[in-house]
């Protein structure tokens, strides 16, 4: 033993400097790991948040000015020689698109005042939806179809306030602008050039499927670029575009599904970021004289698209655009993420009648080699999650998905083979989990299986039946159990899974310190088991079920560890206690008091423990440390 180990209180009064430092250090590291754990557990202690960079990421180009955008999501299928050496050929493709841009949902009145209000309603609105009447004529022998001719266009003025200029043509909402002819013209110029020398029979007209959602700017954006693929010429013939009621329509994000729809239209909030909290509100009233609600992030974006928004709005970075899009993008991504499961119900149905469509287009049965999709962003973002292929990013104006159908030339073989593109790149779909020839994927494995399930009615109806809350759980409790989705969780459980954050981070910090630092090498051997970290936090079923094992599989513990060295575990813990309590009194330069009995108790501490080493086999590399629970 060195003579500071068997020294009396006295020459322990001769280091107070010292022993201060060692607690300091030890307050510094319990500090540093409890920072560690609170930061990994993603409690309150947060970076600032960089709202020009998540803007750059999530909303890249979305106004997607012609033609640069366009051109670059039409790449063409593979090259010729790759479809030789894999025994491939390319038969169809389907086009999944949003439609052009546009004017806002909303009125302008709803978020802005005066003049800029004023200015948002009249946009060059040239593009004008219009309807064509089709009924049978009873008298005819044979029920035959009747057009109406000539058709009729829809032309939009402003109220009849002769004062406020009435003659100005205002805009409805959500109408196409100008824009978005020369969006969809670029698109179908590049899918003709790309496509169109792939297929052994070129597309037209009558062999083209065309579907739209039941809203004017996609039926308006499906007419565009039909018209820029087949041009303009007229004719006789009668031109049908597919579509379905919007509140029963899986193409609108609105499949009939009682659970999913009510457990989306009760969704919480998730906490936003200071910066966009209250000090965006006040800016934003100070600027516009209104209050500020996320809908209005419909507006901006469509008034930066279209060159309307004030200079004052874009004076740097942190800009009150790039505001306003991170407060929206921040609660629309944790709606499609937190209820995957919700909105694979709502859009699943849109997916199996692509994929069946797509199967018909390989074996010949449908001579519609060209299919043409029209929706929305808000259908876009959910049909890729289901999928597990949305990055984030919001889609653009006019932005088209591409699904690539190739069948296998070798004899006797019935395999299709499909390449999703987003924005010209191939998507890695994680339901083909073997891939095909050329990294192609199995038609027949492309949706996962909880979409796949909805070809059963059964099945269907079980998860889309409402129920009360004292019964099952619903969908969306299950997905919260789910790997596919986190689902909608309780406020209870949210808290479980904080703690558990918390536990594992503090739990696997404090064994990677202890790893690094060597501890049987070191005076503070053991030190995990000393502080006894397995049995001495959290509630006693985690205690049991979750920290012991873990502690006995990384061997900081012993399943034999017997009951004379837990005793003595304990008895040195109380010393330590009591020692600490002299430190602090020394640190703080009180006078000491005389605790013979306390050090008489950790002496035989000392001796249980070398007592309990020796039968337990244990290398004691020790000997000469300065530790307090030795004296």
């Amino acid at each position: 033993m060195s003579s500071v180990r068997g020294g009396d209180l006295s020459s322990r009064r001769a280091m107070p400097s010292s022993r201060c430092s060692f607690w300091r250090s030890v307050s510094s590291t319990v500090a540093t790991i409890s920072f560690c754990t609170v930061l990994f557990a993603g409690t309150s202690v947060k970076a600032d948040f960089d709202v020009a960079g998540y803007v750059q990421q999530h909303y890249e180009d979305v106004c997607a000015v012609a033609p640069v955008a366009q051109e670059a999501a039409t790449p063409g299928p593979l090259d010729a020689e790759t479809m030789e050496e894999h025994g491939l050929e390319f038969v169809a493709m389907n086009v999944i698109y949003r439609h052009g841009s546009r004017t806002s949902k909303h009125a302008p009145t709803e978020c802005f005042s005066g003049a800029f209000a004023e200015s948002l309603t009249h946009f060059d609105c040239d593009v004008h939806s219009g309807f064509v009447l089709q009924w049978l004529n009873k008298s005819h022998p044979e029920g035959q179809e009747v057009m109406g001719d000539p058709p009729f266009v829809k032309t939009y003025h402003n109220g009849y306030l002769p004062s406020k200029q009435a003659e100005k043509r205002r805009c409805a909402p959500g109408q196409l602008v100008s824009a978005a002819a020369d969006q969809l013209r670029t698109l179908a110029h590049g899918i003709k050039e790309k496509y169109f020398p792939s297929y052994t029979e070129v597309p037209h007209r009558n062999t083209t499927r065309m579907y739209s959602t039941d809203v004017d700017r996609t039926i308006a954006s499906t007419y565009l670029l039909q018209a820029a693929l087949f041009g303009n010429k007229i004719s006789n013939e009668m031109v049908k575009l597919e579509t379905r009621p919007l509140s029963e329509d899986a193409w609108s994000h609105n499949a009939p599904c009682d659970a999913a729809q009510e457990v989306l239209s009760s969704a919480e909030k998730v906490p936003e970021p200071e910066e966009l909290g209250e000090p965006l509100r006040k800016k934003w009233k100070a600027l516009f004289g209104r209050e500020f609600s996320l809908k209005c992030h419909d507006q901006v974006v469509v008034a930066n698209c279209t060159g309307h928004l004030p200079d004052t709005t874009l004076a740097n970075g942190q800009s009150l655009l790039a505001q306003v899009v991170a407060a929206n993008f921040i609660q629309e991504e944790a709606k499609y993420r937190r209820y995957r499961e919700e909105w694979a119900m709502m859009v699943g149905p849109a997916l199996l009648e692509l994929q069946d469509f797509a199967r018909s287009q390989a074996d010949g049965s449908d001579n519609r080699s060209l299919g043409l999709w029209a929706t929305h962003d808000t259908v876009i973002i959910p049909l890729l999650e289901t999928l597990g292929v949305w990055d984030g990013r919001w889609p653009q104006y006019a932005e088209a998905n591409i699904l690539e159908i190739y069948k296998s030339t070798t004899p006797g073989s019935s395999k299709v083979w499909v390449r999703l593109l987003r924005r010209g790149k191939p998507l890695q779909v994680p339901s083909c989990k073997t891939q095909g020839p050329a990294g192609l994927c199995d038609l027949d494995e492309l949706l996962p299986q909880n979409v796949v399930d909805l070809r059963d009615p059964v099945k269907r109806s079980a998860r889309c039946t409402v129920v009360s809350a004292a019964a099952t759980p619903t969908a969306s409790s299950a997905a919260a159990a789910s790997p596919n989705g986190v689902g909608h969780s309780s406020k209870a459980s949210s808290k479980s899974a904080a703690w558990i954050q918390v536990y594992f981070f503090s739990f696997m910090l404090l064994y990677a310190l202890g790893r690094l630092l060597s501890w049987q090498a070191w005076q503070w051997e053991g030190v995990l088991v000393d502080l006894d970290i397995h049995e001495a936090i959290g509630p006693p079923a985690l205690r049991m079920k979750v920290l012991t094992p873990l502690a006995l599989r990384l061997g900081m513990v012993s399943s034999s560890e017997p009951a004379k060295r837990r005793s003595w575990l304990r008895r040195r813990r109380l010393c330590r206690l009591q020692q600490a309590a002299v430190s602090a009194r020394r640190c703080h330069g009180l006078s000491m008091p005389s605790v013979p009995s306390e050090r008489a108790g950790c002496r035989r501490a000392t001796s249980a423990k070398q007592e309990t080493n020796t039968s337990l086999n244990i290398s004691t590399t020790t000997t000469t440390t300065t530790r307090w629970d030795s004296r």
